[in-house]
């Protein structure tokens, strides 16, 4: 929260991995209050596991905090799901509609109608949809290859990380 105030992040992105507990939907019912409030804008929220039922749930905090933000799914090939005892419930306790779109589509979109160096990255979990955003090729939406996209268009990253493994070799 201090950071979007003293930092003056004025548009930003969230990449969540939102599956078996809350600190992911926290985060974004923080940030959806922030944005409401103007201390920055929600370009677009992405999941990048490909957990639809845990994009309903960004959908479900986004619709109680009645903001209305592009949501974008990760698609290919490590799609995870670690448990959906969380996300079922909420999704039961608060069904909703929802449209989303490819994320990595999303995001190019995102970042090319973006000012350079404007966007802030705020990564919760995996970096699938960083990577595969960061190796696409140019398209219709922007000249530029996702490197470039992103070296134009994001001021910086930031990750809340967890679980970091010792390499022992």
């Amino acid at each position: 929260v201090v950071s979007f105030v003293k930092d003056k992040i004025k548009n930003f992105i969230i990449d969540t991995d939102l599956d078996a507990d809350c600190d992911d939907v926290g985060a974004i019912a923080i940030a959806d209050i922030l944005s409401k409030r103007k201390f920055g804008k929600i370009l677009a929220i992405t999941h990048c596991v490909g957990y639809k039922e845990a994009l309903q749930n960004v959908a479900i905090v986004n619709k109680y905090y009645n903001v209305n933000i592009p949501l974008g799914l990760f698609n290919g090939d490590k799609v995870v799901s670690f448990s959906d005892k969380y996300v079922s419930s909420l999704n039961k306790k608060f069904p909703c509609d929802f449209d989303y779109s490819d994320s990595i589509r999303l995001l190019r979109k995102q970042l090319a109608n973006s000012e350079d160096k404007s966007v802030t990255l705020i990564t919760l979990g995996q970096f699938n949809n960083v990577e595969k955003l960061r190796i696409s090729l140019p398209d219709d939406l922007s000249p530029l290859n996702g490197q470039d996209l992103m070296e134009q268009k994001i001021e910086k990253i930031v990750s809340m990380g967890g679980m970091f493994l010792e390499n022992k070799d």
